[in-house]
């Protein structure tokens, strides 16, 4: 394997999903009371992928370091000179966290003091997650830490750098009321994919000693795990709609509930699935989260709430 070839592995693009779902979430929320500012939201994309590959990079040079054996069982091949294929991956690690640091300072001279608060918190999560010699990525905890990251967390951060110069009140939960169940409705995406994912590792983590959330449930519950957190997804937008009653909320609804039946779909394909086709099927659990945000966020956009958001950004 060619140092590009490693790098490509490494680099796990479709872990990205989880980080431009919790932006287009936070998108979404703040376009719910008209504060959306397009920005400072595509800054936050740029920032959420630079920093989705360094912690990539980060997590396979880990693996090698700690002899954890993920990397061999996905195929990134460490035999010839590892010492050099791992001092690309620490290089890899250390230019795309010093790219998303570069965006990092341009949204803090935008939101102030607020943002290394969020920022600090991140990279705390990012750290306990994916370091050390007892990452959480190799505990049940790291489903839950990780959906709470790119979940609830994630989604106010980007909220509240776009509203905060539109309200009294910095934080105040008119306008980050709708980051809490967007990005809470995010987290519960955002763990099916982390379920789906190591569901295709399931046999490999129990080898290796990995005890995920997948393999402490088992694989039968962990399927029925997937469609219970897309309903709970459903129900928190449901819940959303209720509270701010934007305009043609059933179309706001119907997202999510296409979501379910999506879910519903993968998690029976996933019985006896090789890991091959659990593997396709987790990419396409991350295009549903991400469709689903992505369609909630043009919704609001064209729709919104009575005299305060439609079309206000056209």
């Amino acid at each position: 394997m060619n140092p590009f070839q490693t790098l490509l592995k490494s680099a796990g693009t479709s872990s990205i999903y989880m980080s431009l779902t919790s932006v287009v979430a936070g998108g979404a929320a703040a376009a719910m009371h008209g504060n959306l500012e397009i920005l400072p939201l595509t800054i936050c994309l740029f920032f959420g992928i630079f920093a989705q590959l360094s912690i990539n990079f980060s997590h396979r040079y880990n693996d090698e370091k700690y002899h954890f054996g993920e990397n061999h069982d996905d195929g990134i091949d460490f035999d010839t000179l590892p010492e050099t294929t791992m001092l690309l991956l620490k290089n890899a690690t250390i230019s795309a966290l010093l790219l998303a640091g570069m965006i990092g300072l341009g949204i803090i001279a935008m939101g102030g003091w607020m943002m290394i608060i969020f920022g600090v918190l991140f990279v705390a999560f990012a750290w306990i997650i994916n370091v050390g010699k007892h990452p959480l990525v190799r505990t049940p905890f790291g489903l839950i830490a990780k959906a709470f990251a790119y979940g609830p967390l994630g989604t106010m951060a980007v909220c509240f750098l776009q509203s905060q110069h539109e309200s009294v009140n910095d934080f105040n939960w008119y306008d980050l009321g709708p980051a809490v169940y967007l990005g809470v409705a995010a987290g519960f995406m955002i763990a099916n994919w982390s379920i789906i994912h190591n569901y295709s590792h399931y046999k490999q983590d129990r080898l290796h000693g990995k005890r995920t959330m997948t393999v402490v449930l088992g694989l039968s519950a962990s399927r029925v795990t997937i469609v219970v957190n897309a309903l709970l997804a459903f129900a928190f937008i449901f819940a959303l709609c209720r509270v701010c009653s934007p305009n043609d909320w059933q179309w706001l609804v119907a997202m999510p509930g296409i979501g379910v039946l999506i879910y519903l779909w993968i998690s029976i394909s996933l019985k006896g699935a090789d890991p091959k086709r659990a593997h396709r099927l987790c990419n396409y659990s991350g295009l549903t989260m991400l469709g689903v945000m992505l369609a909630i966020f043009f919704i609001i956009c064209f729709t919104g709430i009575p005299f305060d958001t439609k079309l206000i950004y056209f």
